[in-house]
């Protein structure tokens, strides 16, 4: 997988109504229940809820990256959502997550699935990102939103290897 961006993901849920971290990575993977990058949506869902289960993925920031590597994707999924009160996904900060970002990786995909924790956590530290993405009104607007973050990571990426 080469230069993951922001504009690969695939949907976005404006306002989650899932409650609990299992209801919201249930809401989010319904998303993809008929995509072909999905081999075994059940065991897709059942991975990362166990992962889930294993180490929480609140990372602080009011934002949570569920995720699976698992067998039973065949290529790279991400699905985006919106959960106004939050939930709690057990960050080290204790704050309930509002930002929500479920990710799907093939077993293989282990650079692949780093620079994409790495590009989601680099952009969610910058608070003024996380309130445009709160605030925005729908789901094109979301979409702007991280298209022009990738936009911002690549100029920022482009200064410090020139600079090297």
């Amino acid at each position: 997988m080469k230069n993951w961006n922001f504009s690969h993901i695939k949907m976005v849920s404006v306002s989650l109504s899932a409650a609990t971290k299992e209801a919201a990575v249930r809401e989010l993977a319904a998303f993809l229940k008929e995509s072909p990058q999905i081999n075994n949506f059940e065991k897709f869902v059942a991975d990362v809820l166990e992962r889930e289960r294993r180490q929480p993925t609140g990372v602080g920031h009011e934002t949570a990256f569920p995720h699976a590597r698992t067998d039973s994707i065949n290529k790279f999924v991400v699905v985006f959502g919106r959960a106004g009160n939050g939930i709690d996904f057990g960050a080290i900060d204790k704050k309930p997550a509002r930002l929500i970002f479920l990710l799907g990786i093939p077993k293989f995909e282990i650079r692949g699935y780093l620079q994409v924790l790495g590009l989601l956590s680099r952009s969610l530290k910058n608070e003024k990102f996380r309130q445009k993405l709160l605030e925005a009104k729908d789901e094109k607007e979301i979409r702007q939103i991280l298209v022009s973050m990738n936009e911002k990571q690549k100029t920022s990426a482009h200064k410090t290897h020139a600079t090297a």
